[in-house]
Parts: C-alpha cells; structure tokens; sequence
C-alpha cells in the first residue's frame, strides 16, 4: 500500500516538473474546414495551450499544396481530393492538431451586375458571367454575406431577390457553382433615398376675375395659401371682391419637397351694355277729347292759383311743371275758350256741358247749338 501511494506521489510531481497539467496541453488550429481556389493562399494560426514552449510544427500531411513555419498554406494548381494540414507542439511532439482544406477549381468569371446603381427596398439583382467560365446548374449568388435564392437563366445570366438597405452605400456579390472555388466579386453603389420633388403648380398662370374661381394642381402637396383671396386645401382659388395694388395673387403649393408657385392675374368684369345703343320711339297723338276724361269741378280762384304751377305743350295742352298733363286746367280752360266766353261766370255747369261735347253730342245752350265735332277741330288746331 505504501509503494503505491509513493507511485502515486512521484507521477504527479513529475507531471507538475514538465511544467503543465495533466489535462491542458491542447493545440488548435484557426480556420477549420475551407475551400480554397487552386493555387490560393490560405493563413493558419496555431494556438498552443498547457506546454511550453508554445510553438508547433507545420506540415502538409495529405494531398497537396505546401505551407511555411508560419502558417501560410498555398494550395496546388491542380485539384487534388482534399489536403490536411497539421500543426505539432515543438515541446511534445505527441500532441498535433489537424484540419482539412478543400483547393477547388476555378469558379465563373461574372463580368456585370445590374440594376447599378442599385435603388433601395426589394430589388431583383442579375449578374452575367463570361461565356469562357459559364454558371452550372445549381449555381448560387452571395451579396453581402448572404445567400440568395438563385435562379440560373441562361450559363450566362442569374438572377436573385434581394432587398437593399440605405445603408451601407454599396453592396458586393459573388456566384458559386457547386464544388468550384467562388467567382470574381462585383460592387455597386446603392442609392441614398431619392429626395421628394417640391411642387410643381398647374397651371403656372392664370387670369381670374373678381369674386370668380379658378383650379389649380400639384404633386406632394400638403398646404395651399394664397396672398389675396382664399384658397382650400383641394387648391380650389376664390379670387377677392376688390382688386390688389399689383392686381396680381400668388398661390403657392408647399409639401416635403419645398413649395411651388403660380400667378393669378385679377380682372375686372366689364360693365353692362345696353343693346341697342340708341332708340326711336313715335308718340301716339290723341285727340283733345279722348286725353281728358273727368269733369273739371272747382273754382276760378283755384284756376288762378293752378296757372302758375302749369304750361301749355306745342298741342295747345296744359301740363304741369313735371310735365304730366293737367286735365282739371285743360277741361276747365278748354271748356271757357271753346264752349262759350262766359264759362268762367259757371265753370262747373259748362264743365259738364263741355265733357259732354266732347263726347260728340249736340248741346243746346242760350237757344243755340253747338255741334262736337266743331270743337274737337279747334282742339286739334291748338285754339283757345
């Protein structure tokens, strides 16, 4: 029992005077498994945990291709299956680490990529390869790290869905065709979000009278305003009642893009006019009798006062200072001139006595008679 504990004792003091722990002593490699295009490069990295010291030996242990101490592997010009490379602790030649690389054939030679530049949001990306170095079957385009959903058109022509962001500014694909190295990359620029245009006011100009509307349009608006008048927000104008200083308006149109503007020319609605300009009108003449009609009933004071406020027409007919006729004078007068001299001794008697003559009918008066139509003669003439 004591041998074996002094057994025991002496196995770990060893492991602890070769400087490590019995269970660190690791080495790795970075990266693993790749593909890489025939005569490529490819730099390894070893790291060496638990032994001291921390280097290793490199070394192309399978396939072909060579590499150098510090881990730079070249691949063949000529596709072998696969090579392994290693890497072993200088300090315990027991302890190595392996990792496979896979030199492959040259993939397509892309010579175009379209849309370029590239707009913002879902876009179909075509990339056209040269006719030398076509895609195969199962040939997949990778833009930006991802891969897309490739379709193959024609061997010279893929195409992929993809949507692009604002940002980075440009974007960069490649294709692969199966158990090929990658082609060529390609970057294009993508496009800043496209700024919105300022409006654009239809139409420009417009002349509109007082009080009268007119309709104006425009894209990417959000406000109208107008200098005189109003306007709504359909951009229907209602021109003033009363002209400006300029008899000018301006409408303008603002939106995200900045604003946009047309001129309004205020006009004046023309006045009436008459049609026709100029008339001739006949006046119908009438005879003495049928002008007047009532029985002048009065006095001769109120004849006397009437005469001032009368005139008599080119017909021998009394009218008053307005100019209408006046048939109490017209009666009484024409009934003293006409029917007898003394009828101001009795106007109201040959009043009635005059009416009825100029109705046409024969009178008798004094034992004489007089006849109607022999005054309405002297009537026409102006007499009296």
């Amino acid at each position: 029992m004591r041998r074996f504990a002094t057994g025991v004792a002496a196995l770990f003091s060893a492991a602890i005077l070769a400087g490590g722990s019995l269970y660190a002593q690791t080495v790795s490699i970075s990266p693993g498994y790749i593909n890489i295009p025939l005569g490529g490069t490819q730099q390894y990295t070893a790291t060496v945990t638990g032994l001291s010291p921390a280097t290793v030996t490199w070394g192309v242990t399978a396939g072909g291709g060579t590499i150098t101490q510090t881990g730079l592997y070249t691949a063949p010009s000529k596709a072998p299956s696969s090579a392994l490379i290693s890497a072993t602790s200088t300090a315990n030649p027991k302890i190595q680490a392996v990792v496979y690389v896979n030199p492959e054939a040259p993939g397509p030679v892309i010579t175009a990529m379209s849309p370029s530049p590239l707009p913002i949001g879902s876009d179909t990306i075509t990339i056209t390869a040269s006719a030398a170095t076509p895609f195969i079957a199962g040939a997949y385009m990778v833009c930006g790290g991802a891969v897309l959903n490739t379709k193959v058109i024609s061997p010279t022509s893929i195409s992929a869905g993809d949507y692009v962001g604002a940002s980075p500014s440009t974007l960069t694909c490649y294709v692969v065709n199966p158990g090929f190295w990658q082609s060529n990359s390609l970057t294009v620029p993508v496009n800043p979000v496209p700024p919105t245009p300022a409006p654009v006011v239809s139409p420009s100009s417009a002349s509109v009278a007082l009080g009268a509307t007119q309709q104006f349009s425009a894209s990417n608006v959000t406000s109208w305003s107008a200098t005189a008048g109003t306007i709504s927000s359909a951009g229907l104008f209602t021109a003033p009642a009363a002209t400006t200083a300029t008899g000018k308006v301006t409408v303008t149109a603002t939106g995200p893009g900045g604003s946009g503007s047309a001129t309004v020319t205020l006009t004046v609605p023309p006045a009436p006019v008459l049609a026709p300009s100029t008339a001739t009108v006949a006046l119908e003449r009438h005879r003495r009798h049928h002008e007047f009609r009532r029985t002048f009933h009065g006095t001769r004071d109120h004849n006397r006062n009437r005469k001032r406020d009368r005139v008599r027409d080119r017909a021998g007919r009394h009218r008053n200072r307005d100019g209408h006729a006046d048939p109490a004078h017209s009666r009484a007068r024409g009934c003293a001139c006409h029917c007898h001299r003394n009828a101001w001794r009795d106007p109201a008697v040959f009043g009635e006595q005059c009416d009825d003559l100029e109705r046409g009918r024969r009178f008798d008066y004094n034992g004489g008679a007089l006849h109607g139509a022999c005054l309405d003669d002297r009537f026409r003439h102006g007499h009296g």
